[in-house]
């Protein structure tokens, strides 16, 4: 039978808004200011999200990471809010591709 496989890709703008709509009180998951421009799995470990962050105050990016599932989260509440369906007993993960955050929604 076949199964149905979407992929939904985040600009940065959006997983930032993303982000400050989830109400990160822990301010260890708190963004800095500034703009992402780049994300990666971490290399410690593959429940970690690294986004690349370019602040006003240091001239190199710094390294925000985030728990993959705090992200994944973040993410489907963004969906939700802005009107995009995702059906609920789709399995939902946070993947990157070449440096942006999708969400893969999939049917079994």
């Amino acid at each position: 039978m076949p199964r149905e496989l979407r992929l939904i890709i985040f600009d940065f703008f959006e997983i930032r808004e993303a982000l400050n709509k989830a109400n990160l009180k822990l301010e260890s998951h708190q963004l800095p200011e500034g703009q992402i421009t780049r994300a990666h799995m971490s290399t410690v470990s593959s429940d970690v999200l690294s986004l690349l962050i370019k602040t006003p105050e240091f001239e190199t990016p710094i390294t925000k990471e985030l728990p993959k599932k705090l992200v994944k989260q973040s993410l489907v509440e963004f969906c939700e809010i802005s009107g995009i369906e995702l059906p609920v007993r789709y399995s939902k993960n946070v993947k990157v591709a070449n440096g942006k955050i999708c969400l893969e929604v999939m049917g079994s």
